[in-house]
Order: structure tokens, then C-alpha cells, then sequence
């Protein structure tokens, strides 16, 4: 039994007992390896901008439309379930999550 390591074309590379002209006969020439173009690095958006479609009134009457938001961290979803509002009403707790994500207003 003829011991070696196993090639792409189901041959055996050279061991101490296999004949070099056996391996011949089964070699299929190479072809060459496609060139594959190189990766185009994209940096991380941590930051979105966002658009309300109603916009936001403040307290002195002027209505926000634009902003940005970050992405929540899992510190961000963890600490809104201990806050007391969100302990009495669950559904508070989309307001309070994006009190902590939205970095600009107007």
C-alpha cells in the first residue's frame, strides 16, 4: 500500500515507495487563479441622520425636523429597563431608549 499525502487530482504526492511516472500521467496543468479586485474598505456610520415627518414642537414654538442618532450600545437597551417609568408602563421604554440615542435635534 503506497502512503502519501492526498493531491488535488485525487493522485499521491511522492512518497518513499511511489513511482515518479505514475504521478505524471495523472497531472493536470495548472490553470492560472483569477485576479480578484481588492476589497474597498468602508468606514463604520455610527451616526444617521433622520427627518420626522412632523417635525418636533419645543417649548418656545420652533418645529425640529432634522436630526442624528447614534447606534445604541447594549448599555443603551440595558438601562432604560431600570428606570422607573419603564417599570410602570413598558411602552415608555422606545422613549426613553431614544432619549439616549438621538445626539441632535433641529
Amino acid at each position: 500500500m503506497r502512503r502519501g499525502a492526498a493531491t488535488r487530482t485525487g493522485g499521491l504526492t511522492a512518497g518513499a515507495d511511489s513511482a515518479p511516472a505514475a504521478d505524471a500521467a495523472f497531472a493536470v496543468p495548472a490553470a492560472p487563479a483569477p485576479v480578484e479586485p481588492a476589497p474597498v474598505r468602508r468606514q463604520l456610520r455610527t451616526e444617521f441622520a433622520f427627518e420626522l415627518p412632523r417635525g418636533y414642537v419645543d417649548e418656545h414654538g420652533t418645529v425640529h425636523r432634522e436630526g442624528v442618532m447614534r447606534l445604541a450600545t447594549a448599555r443603551d437597551e440595558l438601562i432604560p429597563l431600570r428606570d422607573i417609568r419603564v417599570q410602570e408602563n413598558p411602552a415608555y421604554l422606545s422613549v426613553v431608549l431614544l432619549a439616549r440615542v438621538i445626539t441632535r435635534l433641529g
